[in-house]
């Protein structure tokens, strides 16, 4: 058996970004069923998938050895502290600006937001949330033609965004978006209350409520 003591977890900060959707399913019960008492069968296959390594070549460590990995993963997580995402990122001389008053983006980008899944969808999520300065969401040109495709604006991000900056991101949208659900809900209430209030009082004859006639 391999014993494989040379493997070494770096912190949130050091993971990369493809590793988020792993990491959340461990952590909410999805690809483990007890995080408390996983199988080791589970923890050969979270292993595998963490490390990019086949089911076979973890199954020849020890057990001390995968249980050294997988626990140090959650610790990974367990330690990990909400903060604020980056508010923008200089890649090869491009700046990319956070978006940060999503209420002001297109209808273009609110569909594509409610269709996506962050967990899984890596690249997307951080093209919505990043936008070339100067530029609007999927702008453009006299032709129709896009000037900043999102899959190339999410294929450069991802390879400059770690795992811990991804779930401060998660984070931060889901507050931006909650918000902005909340004040819609509040402002349909008020419109429902002022149509209400100001629903012309009509007398009725008192049967089927019909307007009273003379």
């Amino acid at each position: 058996m391999q014993r494989n003591n040379k493997i070494k977890i770096a912190p949130l900060d050091k993971q990369p970004v493809e590793l988020v959707g792993l990491l959340l399913d461990v952590t909410k019960g999805d690809f483990v069923k007890d995080i408390n008492n996983p199988t080791i069968s589970e923890k050969i296959s979270f292993c595998s998938r963490y490390l990019n390594l086949s089911f076979g070549e973890v199954s020849g460590w020890l057990v001390k050895s995968i249980d050294h990995v997988f626990n140090k993963v959650i610790e990974s997580m367990e330690q990990y502290v909400y903060a604020e995402p980056p508010k923008s990122i200089t890649i090869d001389g491009v700046t990319f600006d956070l978006v940060t008053e999503p209420h002001k983006q297109t209808a273009g980008w609110w569909h594509h937001v409610e269709a996506i899944d962050a967990n899984i969808d890596v690249e997307t999520f951080l093209a919505l949330n990043y936008i070339e300065r100067g530029r609007r969401y999927a702008e453009t040109d006299r032709n129709a033609n896009v000037l900043n495709p999102t899959s190339e604006r999410g294929a450069l991000l991802v390879k400059h965004y770690s795992a811990k900056q991804y779930l401060d991101l998660m984070g931060f949208f889901l507050k931006k978006y909650d918000l902005l659900l909340k004040i819609d809900w509040v402002l349909n209430e008020r419109n429902q209350k002022t149509k209400t209030k100001t629903k012309p009082n009509i007398p009725t004859n008192g049967v089927g409520n019909e307007p009273l006639t003379t």
